[in-house]
């Protein structure tokens, strides 16, 4: 089929654009751009002053994202000291933030004295448009690459005043090594906003210019800062669509009073983005699987934002199981790049569904459907889930929430959709304008930086509730993690947890017991004393799904412990402490007790080997989506530790991968390209090595372990379900079966 590129942008062009500046100093700013004997645009030539301000700059005016150069007033190395400031004006707020990349200039402009030349200014650093920028409309958003940042500051209190703006911050210093902040001062900074309108070389249009002072690690600076554009930050959304489905221009509120779109929504939150439909011939597949998906992700992105800029990719895609949408974190870098919602899962046909919308297609209802989008998208971003959220955020019905939770608020008087909020609640939006860059910019930081318990941000300016304990703990209910008291290192590690009704009446609770869905987590405590919170590589939303336990009932799942967004868990030898807990459903929250876990040296030949072949990020993905994709070298080495160590959890565990991934093919979805075929007799090998020797209980603990959460449509699972069935009598205790077979029910679940 050939493919159909369309390059649609779905960008509100209907929408005013937002002016940088009152409309009363808006006059002239008409001046002809020059070019150099190359016919190019003189980028080096300075800033002309268009017409000068005759008074200050209102308060309004400051609300946006500018340009921050910094220069020492004092003789220093040459460098570019540049980066995004972002300043909210929402009465009764004023909060400034920024990141701030550094690059060393280059070039000489020839010899100041025999032997001796300096560099010259890159056209980079020549004026505020950079070069490359990503522009929407009449704004730009200019980006520097992640190996150049620096730091990352905060206003921590903030006065504006006849034309003046000064603050104070605290200043995040960033180790590009480790990744990671390090360190922390303070600092001020000073702007007069009387400046004159500027028509910088080759921008969309005029703005304005603050000069100023500051005081940064007792080294003074002179500033300028140009504005770039109203909103805070920009990005490209990249979106491709699957045959017989449809992107949701726009959606109407169930009066019909209210149009929304994907840009607009997030618009009001200060986000502006470029989205472009490239594609709207995906071929079909009625049933998408995490490989398949993850290979669209890395393989068919089609369209560059261009350098450093900002860059997300959305799939509308048909469905997998009852999932409604997918954000893809790997543990590969980078990070968040890619999500997907899906058109073809129903909405329940119950009564606090609306109407029209009942028994319906998601995709066919425009108003839940946007929604998902721009939810998955917030995924991208490193939004939460408020239930999930450190920060305290009330669960409601705003974007961020799971569609169960915004459902658990609808009634019959005012059903789902038309009950959600199509806003971001007040949490989530200072994260998408104040949080630094690597934090919120997608293929940055693993999903869970800045909002899960290990690693919680940099604090709102004001935060006076601290961070979520999880909330009230649920009566009669026990939660329960089993893990080995031991391996060694490089050994498949699988969590099994289990929840208990202690009581004598019935609860309901969560059957999402997977670290995927975020209703479950686990914090694993390093020899080092490092805190992990251990994640699934894929963050999967759908509808709550529930279980009544009545006393004495149990419900279990299984996780694999080994590898996700964080790397390989058990990379250490020491003594780990796992602690599990689980949001019920109700706004309760069940604890384990602390378990530990000793990981030993690979001392013998065998653990030293098993080791060698497993500790690599390819094969830990290949456990992690039990697929190892078309990753031939996660193949061998999956294959190797099969074929010399299946007596072993771990090499029954690389079987089981080797049998899910060649029991199916792997489609190219876009091009309807096999780039697997299937082995049945390979599958067949590997599987039956699995079962070698182990009961059942075993074979479905591991087989739960290694299949992707909410993929129930995994062969392995269908292949170890009919093995339990059709198992010769004897070969399997009965009790053996029967909690085998629940073990798998649980999980399907």
């Amino acid at each position: 089929m050939k493919e159909q590129y369309l390059d649609i942008n779905i960008t509100d062009d209907e929408t005013t654009d937002e002016p940088l500046f009152e409309e009363s100093v808006c006059q002239g700013g008409d001046e002809d751009f020059t070019y150099d004997e190359e016919g190019s645009l003189a980028l080096t030539k300075p800033i002309e002053a268009v017409l000068p301000l005759s008074r200050p700059c209102s308060l309004t005016t400051l609300n946006g994202s500018w340009l921050l150069t910094l220069k020492p007033t004092s003789p220093h190395l040459l460098q570019q000291i540049r980066g995004p400031m972002r300043i909210e004006v929402q009465s009764p707020r004023l909060r400034i933030s920024g990141d701030i990349y550094v690059k060393s200039l280059i070039g000489p402009i020839g010899p100041i004295r025999p032997g001796v030349t300096l560099p010259t200014v890159s056209p980079e650093a020549s004026g505020p448009f950079i070069p490359g920028s990503l522009v929407i409309k009449k704004n730009w958003y200019p980006a520097f690459p992640q190996s150049e940042y620096r730091w990352y500051f905060r206003s921590n209190g903030v006065t504006y005043s006849k034309g003046t703006l000064l603050f104070k911050f605290e200043r995040h210093l960033w180790n590009n090594a480790s990744q990671s902040f390090v360190s922390q001062d303070n600092g001020w900074m000073k702007f007069k906003c009387q400046a004159s309108l500027i028509r910088p070389i080759a921008a969309p249009r005029p703005t304005i210019e603050m000069k100023g002072t500051a005081m940064i690690g007792g080294t003074p600076y002179n500033l300028t800062a140009v504005k770039t554009s109203p909103y805070y930050r920009g990005c490209l959304v990249e979106v491709d669509v699957m045959t017989k489905r449809q992107w949701p221009t726009s959606a109407t509120n169930c009066e019909g009073g209210q149009t929304f779109t994907y840009t607009g929504v997030y618009r009001a939150t200060g986000m502006d983005f470029r989205a472009v439909v490239n594609e709207v011939n995906v071929p079909d597949d009625p049933l998408l699987t995490i490989p398949e998906l993850h290979t669209l992700l890395t393989t068919h992105r089609s369209l560059s934002a261009g350098g450093s800029n900002w860059h997300l990719w959305l799939l509308v895609g048909s469905r997998m199981d009852g999932t409604l949408g997918i954000m893809f974190d790997t543990g590969n870098p980078p990070h968040r790049e890619g999500a997907v919602g899906f058109y073809d899962p129903t909405l329940p046909n119950i009564d606090i569904i609306h109407a029209p919308a009942r028994g319906k297609k998601l995709g066919e209802v425009p108003l839940a459907f946007l929604r998902t989008l721009i939810h998955e998208a917030g995924h991208a971003f490193n939004l939460f889930h408020p239930k999930h959220d450190v920060h305290t955020v009330p669960v409601g019905t705003t974007i961020m929430n799971q569609t169960g939770d915004v459902m658990g608020f609808a009634t019959v008087a005012n059903p789902y959709p038309c009950n959600a909020t199509m806003a971001f609640n007040d949490h989530n939006r200072t994260s998408l304008i104040h949080s630094p860059d690597p934090q919120v910019k997608p293929g940055w930081k693993e999903f869970g930086w800045g909002h899960g318990s290990v690693w919680s941000g940099i604090a709102e300016p004001v935060d006076a509730t601290g961070l979520d304990d999880g909330g009230p703990e649920a009566e009669d209910l026990g939660l329960r993690v089993d893990l080995p008291a031991e391996a060694s290192r490089g050994e498949f590690v699988s969590a099994t947890v289990t929840v208990t009704n202690n009581g004598s009446v019935a609860h309901d609770v969560t059957t999402a017991l997977n670290l995927a869905e975020g209703d479950l987590r686990i914090a694993v405590t390093t020899p080092s004393g490092q805190v992990i919170d251990a994640r699934d590589v894929a963050v999967v939303c759908g509808t709550r799904r529930m279980r009544t336990l009545q006393p004495g009932d149990q419900i279990s799942g299984t996780v694999q412990m080994f590898y996700g967004p964080h790397g390989l868990t058990f990379d250490q030898p020491g003594r780990y402490e796992v602690r599990a807990e689980l949001l019920i459903g109700n706004g309760t929250v069940v604890r384990s007790e602390s378990v530990s876990v000793i990981i030993r040296p690979a001392v013998t030949e065998t653990e030293r080997e098993i080791a060698r072949l497993t500790m690599n990020k390819s094969v830990g993905l290949s456990l992690a989506l039990g697929d190892f994709g078309t990753d031939t070298l996660a193949l061998e080495k999956l294959v190797a530790v099969t074929d010399r160590f299946s007596g072993t959890d771990t090499g029954a565990a690389c079987a089981m991968v080797v049998a899910n991934s060649l029991a199916r093919d792997l489609r190219d979805v876009r091009s309807a390209r096999v780039l697997r075929s299937k082995d049945e007799g390979e599958a067949t090998r590997a599987f039956d090595a699995a079962l070698k020797g182990r009961d059942a209980v075993t074979v479905a603990r591991l087989s739960t372990a290694v299949v992707s959460p909410r993929e129930t449509a995994a062969p392995l699972l269908d292949m170890v379900q009919q093995h339990i069935k059709r198992v010769r009598k004897g070969t399997y205790a009965d009790e053996d079966k029967q909690q085998a077979t629940k073990l798998i029910m649980d999980h399907l679940a």
